[in-house]
């Protein structure tokens, strides 16, 4: 397991909950202002955030059950 501190995690789940938020930001600005590459910018920081989210919920499962094997 991979071990971080309380504001690593914290930090890291911020970012994976408002990745989507950024990701659509992203998309509707690129889409108004002719950019390229828009949606291919946004699926990425999307995928960052599954990603992150994935990491996250296995560490929180992890750290639960390591707790649940030192009570008493």
């Amino acid at each position: 397991m991979f071990k971080m501190s309380n504001k690593v995690y914290d930090t890291l789940k911020f970012i994976s909950m408002i990745a989507g938020y950024v990701a659509t930001f992203i998309l509707t600005l690129t889409d108004i202002w002719g950019f390229t590459h828009g949606a291919a910018i946004a699926a990425s920081v999307s995928a960052l955030g599954i990603l992150l989210g994935s990491i996250l919920t296995k560490s929180s499962k992890d750290y639960a059950k390591k707790g649940e094997d030192h009570d008493g």
